[in-house]
């Protein structure tokens, strides 16, 4: 169900880009400080009917405890820089609790997800009430709402082992204080500036919320068998894909700090801008195994370049110069070309049609973002990095998969996706 929903919004998104000028395609729109072209595409979420597979239940369960992570770092950096966005990240990470909650609700009933949802809303609040109490060093209230976040673990712990036999209730506890653990970590390392140990703390959030995210899924399937089908794919496909989705995802939430950062003026841009650009060798690092080191060199290059020519769009359209941004704007989308036309020239089932689409879009989504942060404009800022985030793993699973179909025995040599990363 899930290739053939990817592949009608791919084929969508050709016949978008089809439908606009060849120097469009290759540039961008009309030269302004930042153009944004928003083409009027709706892009699906994965809904359960009567049955899925494990695969895409662990697929869309990560997407959610990802985008929990996620939101909550955006959150906490608004909250402790006191940026104007804030309500607008804390509604969106609200909104991420609602659709945990719906997620249990074709097992478990609506009165369930209700309540998980109304529990992962206290959730949030505490964690936001931890940021604050400790950014003004009132130690007392820090203990007080400390205690209440960490009880609020162990009751959620709690219901869902009352849930399915499957989730041993220690072991979720322990799951979830981890989490907490890592996430104060992260709150604090900002507080006090450290930001090698911010980014490392998220990291491990990161890590942490793909165990828990992995252990409702396996509990989930383990308890409605009838539902939840065995995936067809290998097992090795499915790791693939997995795999390629989180550096992928990585790539965007890391372009959204390091812009949020440029914008905001904040001190941690140059950490953030290192982070970003260690993803952008493990991406080419990704795809060594099949194609070797110097094709998974250049592409780490030509992603590495993306990134320089997108903070000196952003750079310049902040200094409001009266010269507009046409040339690296012109650079940007010619280098978007150069990332299809190596990839195209590897793997002869990846069309080279489709991939100049998704890749477009995805530099139009990131364009319409920023914009939106020039403008103040919150709300349509949070929808366009949402659906940056839906591209990007469309993006990722035509990837993988074309890894996977030309490469049906496995990869050349070891895989090089990482587990852990270095300290920056």
């Amino acid at each position: 169900m899930r290739n053939r929903i990817y592949r009608g919004v791919a084929l969508a998104l050709v016949a978008v880009a089809c439908s606009l000028q060849s120097a469009a395609c290759n540039q961008g729109a009309a030269d302004t400080a930042l153009p944004n072209p928003r083409p009027n595409i709706h892009l699906p979420s994965i809904q359960h009917t009567e049955s899925t597979t494990t695969f895409e239940l662990r697929n869309d369960m990560r997407k959610l405890w990802i985008d929990h992570a996620t939101w909550t770092r955006l959150l906490l950096i608004d909250v402790i820089a006191g940026l104007v966005d804030t309500p607008q990240a804390n509604d969106r990470l609200l909104q991420n609790q609602v659709d945990i909650g719906d997620a249990f609700k074709p097992f478990y009933g609506n009165a369930v997800g209700n309540r998980l949802t109304a529990r992962l809303k206290e959730h949030v609040h505490g964690a936001v009430q931890v940021a604050i109490t400790a950014k003004v060093n009132d130690r007392v209230k820090f203990d007080e709402v400390k205690a209440a976040w960490y009880k609020n673990a162990d009751d959620t712990a709690d219901f869902l082992a009352d849930l399915n036999p499957s989730w041993d209730r220690a072991d979720l506890k322990q799951m979830f204080e981890g989490l907490l653990d890592r996430t104060l970590g992260e709150a604090m390392a900002r507080i006090d500036g450290a930001w090698a140990i911010d980014i490392t703390k998220y990291d491990e959030v990161v890590e942490q919320v793909l165990v828990v995210s992995d252990t409702l899924t396996d509990g989930i399937a383990q308890q409605f068998t009838h539902t939840v089908k065995q995936e067809p794919r290998s097992d090795r496909e499915q790791e693939l894909q997995l795999s390629m989705r989180n550096l992928w995802q990585d790539h965007v939430t890391w372009s959204r700090v390091v812009i949020l950062d440029t914008l905001a003026g904040l001190r941690d841009k140059d950490t953030a801008v290192a982070r970003l650009m260690l993803n952008q060798i493990e991406i080419g690092d990704a795809i060594k195994p099949y194609y070797g080191d110097v094709i998974g060199n250049q592409l780490a290059k030509l992603l590495k370049t993306q990134i320089v020519l997108t903070l000196q769009m952003v750079s310049e359209a902040m200094g409001k110069t009266d010269r507009l941004v046409a040339e690296p704007k012109q650079q940007w989308y010619a280098n978007g070309d150069e990332i299809v036309a190596l990839l195209t020239q590897i793997n002869p089932g990846w069309d080279a049609t489709v991939l100049k689409a998704l890749m477009k879009h995805q530099l139009d989504l990131t364009l319409a973002e920023t914009n939106a942060r020039l403008a103040g404009d919150w709300d349509e800022d949070v929808r366009d990095f949402d659906a940056l985030v839906t591209q990007i793993l469309i993006m990722s699973d035509v990837l993988s998969n074309g890894i996977s179909a030309q490469f049906p025995d496995g990869a050349v040599s070891s895989p090089r996706i990482p587990i852990t990363r270095n300290t920056l």
